[in-house]
């Protein structure tokens, strides 16, 4: 792994950060933090072998923060780049498989899939919120991938200087449109995850919209797009809404997104089968399987 670097997006995850670092430094690699303007003292973890800090004075956001980094490591030479998050909920030791299934199907970039296996031990609203996510993907712009949210990436180093100059969080699904327009390919490998039960887990007001609205920006299909536009409406208007995704008629997915008024964000839920009331005033998108 002497060609690869591990960057690692920081911003107020000093508690659980060394912990990180010591479990990526196992792994024998150059690692690169970069901190995004944070107030709990980051940037200020003990000097570690192999680690180097940026740090970044204003909080900017995750896309300008892996940005910095991704500079450093093309001018440094490295051949592929390794993105997790700070805060623990990845599992370094996961790397060298990802590294491993990129080279045995020789894709671009390689993103975690979380929602694999018993799901049991995950918060809900996490995993809806991130099928959410995926569907919007995949009917916007036609990248079909189980898990689009993972900050568990490998990719070429070569692709990141094709990666536009989104700051906040839409930059992590700005990336694949990015790599499926310049004629590479994504793979999607199984990895662990660990989340505190502690932390409330809900999805910010602001990167609701930048999902929606990197969306509108990648989509050709005007149906979809008027779609997206209401989704959005909602969002900067909170109102509780829902959304369903169906197959050849069928809704095979549903989701009710309630605002969290005290939180500037939106909690997702999976609607059982049983309950169709919502579906009626759903913001419906339909795929349909191609006949010949």
């Amino acid at each position: 792994m002497d060609d690869s670097l591990i960057l690692i997006p920081c911003h107020n995850c000093r508690k659980r950060l060394g912990q990180v670092l010591n479990e990526c430094r196992l792994l024998d690699t150059d690692i690169m933090v970069v901190d995004d303007g944070s107030s709990d003292g980051s940037a200020h973890i003990p000097e570690m072998e192999h680690v180097r800090f940026a740090v970044v004075q204003e909080h900017k956001g995750v896309g300008h923060a892996l940005q910095e980094g991704f500079r450093v490591a093309r001018q440094k030479g490295y051949r592929s780049v390794i993105t997790l998050d700070a805060d623990g909920a990845h599992d370094p030791k996961d790397i060298p498989g990802m590294i491993e299934y990129k080279k045995q199907n020789g894709v671009t970039l390689v993103i975690g899939n979380r929602w694999h296996g018993d799901l049991s031990g995950l918060p809900g609203c996490k995993v809806s919120a991130n099928r959410f996510a995926a569907g919007l993907v995949r009917f916007a712009g036609g990248v079909n991938l189980p898990d689009v949210a993972c900050g568990l990436r490998v990719m070429d180093v070569s692709m990141t200087g094709y990666f536009d100059e989104t700051d906040g969080f839409g930059f992590l699904y700005s990336m694949l449109f990015n790599v499926v327009q310049k004629g590479g390919t994504i793979g999607s490998c199984p990895v662990n995850v660990r989340y505190d039960a502690s932390d409330l887990w809900f999805t910010k007001k602001r990167e609701l919209l930048d999902l929606v609205g990197l969306c509108e920006k990648w989509c050709s299909n005007a149906s979809v797009l008027e779609k997206l536009h209401r989704i959005g409406d909602r969002v900067r208007h909170p109102e509780l809404f829902s959304v369903c995704f169906s197959h050849d008629s069928v809704i095979r997915e549903r989701y009710v997104v309630h605002p969290l008024a005290a939180y500037d964000g939106f909690m997702f839920q999976e609607q059982h089968a049983s309950f169709c009331d919502c579906v009626d005033q759903a913001v419906c998108f339909e795929e349909w399987s191609r006949t010949s």
